[in-house]
């Protein structure tokens, strides 16, 4: 049986503002809460599916705009967090390559020839 919104709201109360923290798992306390569904706002608030990426935990509840505009900014500064750590991760590859390849060089491990296209012969 689907209970409505507003019944939910009474059974459950409302996450609101700041306190909310709807990023983090009420199970693991992990900061990866990703939505599975955000319902249309009612009465200033909307009920939202929510389901942790580190354990699998899932919930719905019903949160204040307040709230659920934290969950996107709190989101939003995860991807950013994310790209960063992408960024420095593909960073360090190259050094590491570029470091490798300079050991090469300084060895003579490795000339032009290495590069040149080998042509089939006709």
């Amino acid at each position: 049986m689907l209970i409505g919104h507003r019944a939910f709201r009474r059974l459950f109360g409302v996450q609101s503002g700041v306190r909310a923290r709807l990023h983090v798992c009420v199970h693991c306390k992990g900061e990866f809460v990703q939505p599975t569904r955000w319902d249309d706002p009612v009465d200033g608030t909307r009920r939202v599916g929510l389901r942790c990426a580190a354990c699998g935990h899932e919930r719905e509840t019903v949160a204040d705009l307040t709230a659920t505009a934290l969950f996107q900014a709190a989101q939003s500064d995860g991807i950013a967090r994310l790209a960063e750590a992408a960024d420095e991760l593909a960073r360090e590859q190259m050094s590491a390559w570029v470091d490798s390849f300079t050991g090469a060089l300084d060895r003579d491990l490795i000339d032009a020839a290495d590069f040149s296209a080998s042509r089939p012969s006709a």
